[in-house]
Formats: structure tokens, sequence, C-alpha cells
């Protein structure tokens, strides 16, 4: 197991049941915890009902909701927009690379992939967020500013530190 304190939760979204099952058989014998989905709406359907995933592993090209839309759709909700998503498909010209990055992806990897080098992708993503939560935890009113993170992310901290400010006499709040 790469991660022996919590498992890593990840979802695969494929229309290919061949890759669906290699990543599965793959990341699950590195002991991480792998669901699938085969298409963007599946895939929406699924983190909806439980948004604790740490990873979604997507295709762009794919029918119902491509990895495009689903990635959009992602990032607009408050509760989701958080969860690192990761590009693997074969679709790799240069102007899908862009917009997947600029829509908010991590990383693009083109088909056919590494398994070595999309677990030290993940890896480094899952390192990086336990970096991050460990430095907010230590200084937890660091000024947003001095943080790097998602326009989401900032938006949503700037409403939970006016909510704070706002009710900080309120005997009565709480988390």
């Amino acid at each position: 197991m790469e991660n022996p304190e919590t498992p890593v939760r990840i979802l695969v979204v494929d229309d290919e049941p061949d890759i669906r099952n290699i990543l599965h058989i793959l990341l699950s014998s590195r002991g991480y915890e792998v669901d699938e989905a085969e298409n963007g709406l599946r895939a929406v359907e699924l983190v909806r009902a439980q948004p604790d995933y740490d990873l979604i592993i997507l295709d762009i090209m794919m029918p119902g909701m491509d990895g495009m839309e689903l990635c959009r759709t992602m990032k607009r909700e408050e509760n989701l927009h958080s969860i690192p998503l990761v590009f693997l498909t074969a679709k790799n010209d240069m102007t899908a690379k862009i917009e997947g990055l600029h829509i908010g992806a991590e990383a693009f990897i083109e088909k056919p992939f590494s398994f070595s080098y999309l677990r030290a992708l993940i890896f480094s993503i899952m390192d990086n967020r336990r970096k991050e939560r460990e430095a907010f935890i230590k200084r937890p009113f660091v000024p947003v500013h001095n943080i790097r993170m998602s326009k989401a992310d900032e938006e949503f901290i700037n409403r939970i530190i006016a909510l704070i400010e706002e009710h900080m006499t309120n005997e009565q709040l709480n988390v």
C-alpha cells in the first residue's frame, strides 16, 4: 500500500471497460480504493452521493457527459471543486490539454500511458494536499492571498472568514 495512513479513494471515469478494469486492478493492488463510472453523468451521481473522493481520473471523449463537461461541473460545485482531476485520454492535441488545465484539471496524461508515471503523479498530488492541510493546521489564519489555491477555494475561504467575522460575538456560532 502506498499510503498506509488512510486509503486514497479514486474514481476512474472512462467509457472503455478494459481501461477501467486495468486501472482498477493496478490501483487497488497498490492499496487505493477504486470506484468506476462509464461516463460523466454516472460520475456526477457517484460524487454527489459520496463527495469524499481524493482523486478522479477521467477520459475526455465519452458519451452522455464528456470529461471536459464533467470537469466544468465539478469545479462549479462548492463541495466538489477541490477534488483533483487528472485527464487520462487519447485526445492529445494541445488545445484540449490547455482547455483541460484552464477549467481546473491537475494534469493531462496521454494514452497509452505509463502506470509508473500515473502512480508518481497520484502520489505527488496526494502528498501536496497533505502538506497543504498540515500547513493550514499550523497556521489557520494565514491571509488567503498567501496560500496557493484555486479561485473557487479562495472564494469559499473568503466566505467562511466573512461569516466568522460577522458572527464572532454570537455564542451560538459553531462549526
